[in-house]
């Protein structure tokens, strides 16, 4: 295993009932973020949904932001948790992964270019898909073409004989059970290949969600 590579998803919380979903959001420095990001989310959850907030090592005001935000009572959804030092955007993921208690799990930013609503439409398409339990959704950037995506693309699709489209659209959404499947995982900004990745390997469906409501197959 290498130094950019951590054990496996090993939650430390159980599935809880009436959990249906978990939102997972790693903040680094997201302090002016952190109020509009909790109040747009308001207005899209629904009661069995969770938002696990993460102050993945930030060094300014977020962590002091996070909990004045989770006790207010409009904000119940909300549950935060802190990595002491910030070691890559996988490993913020992967602590609230770890502590989600849903049976199906989401992720995306907190840099408010993902929509809450788009997390939702996506778990929604989930549920609507063939096999539920066997699906992940994500998101499709629109107009997204420069030479570094389409190289990576390019790259990651020859290696792993498969093709892969817009790697690090958000949101992503899956199956808990999913978390079992996942042994070495990058702590870095390769999670979000490895997500897929593994879903591929493990004969999941991998479907997309573009802004607009326009769905895709991959």
């Amino acid at each position: 295993m290498s130094e950019k590579q951590i054990s496996g998803i090993q939650p430390s919380s159980s599935p809880a009932s009436g959990i249906k979903l978990s939102i997972v959001i790693p903040c680094y420095n997201e302090e002016k973020n952190l109020p509009e990001l909790a109040e747009r989310f308001a207005k899209v959850m629904r009661p069995g949904f969770e938002l696990i907030l993460v102050d993945n090592g930030s060094y300014d005001s977020s962590a002091s932001v996070l909990a004045s935000l989770a006790l207010r009572p409009e904000y119940s959804f909300i549950r935060t948790t802190k990595v002491e030092k910030n070691i890559g955007y996988g490993y913020g993921i992967l602590h609230g992964l770890r502590e989600a208690r849903g049976e199906y799990v989401a992720y995306t930013h907190a840099d408010l270019q993902c929509e809450p609503s788009d997390v939702i439409l996506a778990y929604g398409k989930l549920l609507a898909s063939a096999s539920p339990a066997c699906t992940l959704v994500k998101g499709e950037r629109q107009n997204r073409h420069d030479i570094l995506s389409i190289l990576y693309h390019l790259i990651s699709s020859t290696l792993f004989l498969h093709h892969y489209n817009d790697i690090n659209g958000q949101p992503k959404v899956f199956p808990r059970a999913l978390l079992e499947e996942m042994k070495e995982v990058p702590k870095d900004f390769a999670f979000d290949f490895y997500v897929q990745h593994v879903a591929v390997r493990n004969k999941y469906s991998v479907e997309e969600k573009s802004r607009g409501n326009k769905m895709v197959e991959d």
